[in-house]
């Protein structure tokens, strides 16, 4: 759920169609410095932390896609 200016990974997740706990496995993954373990995957709309969850998220998608073809 959006609050203000915020988005989720949840809201990221859904948007697309992927599983939000894949999501949040490729995200722990990618090791963002600005994410503090146990808090929720929150950042301003349009924030170089937005910036880092969409390039996670396009990353997965390609490895999804790829998983599929092979």
């Amino acid at each position: 759920m959006a609050t203000n200016n915020k988005i989720s990974a949840a809201e990221v997740a859904a948007s697309v169609g992927v599983d939000l706990e894949a999501y949040k496995v490729a995200l722990r993954t990618a090791g963002l410095k600005w994410h503090k373990q146990g808090s929720p995957w929150v950042a301003e709309r349009g924030s170089p932390q937005h910036d880092d969850m969409k390039s996670v998220m396009v990353n997965l998608l390609k490895t999804m896609r790829e998983a599929r073809r092979a």
